[in-house]
C-alpha cells in the first residue's frame, strides 16, 4: 500500500467493534463498493458498499467520493479473522462526524509526537513495537477516551521521563508555561496584625529570591485573609513543590506573632482559570 504512512494504531484495541466511528481514506472506487484504508487502525482495509454511502439518490458516484477523500464512517460489520471491516457512510449524522474528526485530530497529534520519541529513540524509522509501549505507559494507560485525554498533560508526562526522551525531544516539545498557584490562609490578632502577615510574605518573598508572586484574595467579612502563591512555569512537579513548602514556612512564620496562625487551603496546582483576579498583595513594610 503505497501511501500507507501509519506504523502503529492510534487506540488499544487492534480493531474497531461495530457501531465504532473510524476515520476512512478511500484508495479504490468500484460499481459495488468503494475501498478504503482505516487510518486510525494501522491502515487496515474496509469497504463502503455503494448502497451504504448516501440516503439520497446517488446519479454519480464523485458526488460522494473519490480516490483520496477521507472521511468519517461507522462500522457495520468486523470479520476478525480477515481482519476486514464493513462500513457505512450514510449513518454517521454531522452531530458525531465533527465529535469523531475532534478526536481523530487529537490522536493524530499524539501519535505524531510518539513518532518523534521513537524516531530519536531508534535512530531510524519509526518501530511498531516500541511505539506501541510508548502508548501503552503514558496514553492508553492514563485515558480510556481520548476525549478525557489532555495533550498538554501527556507532553509533561513524556518530558519528565529522562530515560525515555532525549534533549532533542524536549526542545521539539517547546512546553507552553502554564499557571501554578497555592492558597494560604494567613491571620494575626497579635498588636502587629497586619503588618505581620505583610512581614511574614516579605520573609517568604525573600527566602525563595522572588521565585513567584503574592497576591491577596479578599474574603467575606470575618474570614481569614486568603494569599495565592503563584507562578508561570514548565517545571510543574518542582515549582509546585517549592510553592507548597513556601506556604508552610508562610504558616510556622506567622505563628510566631501572638494570635497568628494560618492553613493551606489549595496545595500548589495548574490553575484552570476559576479563581477570581485579585489585588496584588503589599509586601514593603513602608506604611
Amino acid at each position: 500500500m503505497s501511501d500507507k504512512q501509519i506504523e502503529c494504531r492510534m487506540y488499544k484495541q487492534e480493531l474497531p467493534s461495530i457501531g465504532d466511528l473510524v476515520m476512512c481514506k478511500c484508495h479504490e472506487v468500484g460499481d459495488l463498493g468503494s475501498y478504503v484504508y482505516l487510518l486510525e487502525y494501522e491502515g487496515f482495509s474496509g469497504m463502503i458498499a455503494t448502497s451504504e454511502l448516501s440516503r439520497k439518490r446517488i446519479r454519480s458516484l464523485s458526488q460522494v467520493i473519490n480516490v483520496g477523500k477521507v472521511f468519517v464512517g461507522e462500522v457495520i460489520n468486523v470479520d476478525t479473522q480477515r481482519r476486514y471491516i464493513d462500513l457505512s457512510k450514510k449513518n454517521v449524522t454531522s452531530e458525531n462526524r465533527h465529535t469523531h474528526e475532534e478526536k481523530y485530530h487529537l490522536a493524530k497529534k499524539i501519535q505524531t509526537m510518539i513518532k518523534f520519541i521513537d524516531r530519536s529513540l531508534n535512530k531510524e524509522n519509526a518501530n511498531k513495537n516500541t511505539m506501541l509501549n510508548v502508548y501503552e505507559e503514558y496514553v492508553w494507560s492514563k485515558y480510556k477516551d481520548y476525549k478525557e485525554a489532555n495533550i498538554d498533560f501527556i507532553k509533561r508526562s513524556l518530558s519528565n521521563d529522562t530515560t525515555l526522551l532525549t534533549e532533542a525531544c524536549k526542545r521539539f516539545f517547546k512546553l507552553e508555561k502554564q499557571h501554578i498557584v497555592g492558597l494560604v490562609s494567613l491571620i494575626c490578632f497579635g498588636f502587629e496584625g497586619i503588618d505581620a502577615i505583610k512581614n511574614v510574605l516579605k520573609i517568604i518573598k525573600e527566602k525563595y529570591n522572588n521565585s513567584f508572586d503574592i497576591n491577596y484574595y479578599p474574603m467575606n467579612q470575618g474570614d481569614a485573609s486568603m494569599y495565592g502563591f503563584h507562578t508561570h512555569t514548565t517545571d510543574y512537579e518542582n515549582v509546585c513543590n517549592m510553592i507548597n513548602q513556601a506556604m508552610k514556612d508562610a504558616i510556622f512564620e506567622i505563628q510566631k506573632y501572638g494570635g497568628g496562625d494560618g492553613a493551606i487551603k489549595q496545595l500548589a496546582k495548574i490553575d484552570e482559570g476559576k479563581i477570581e483576579s485579585c489585588v496584588v498583595a503589599d509586601t514593603d513594610d513602608s506604611d
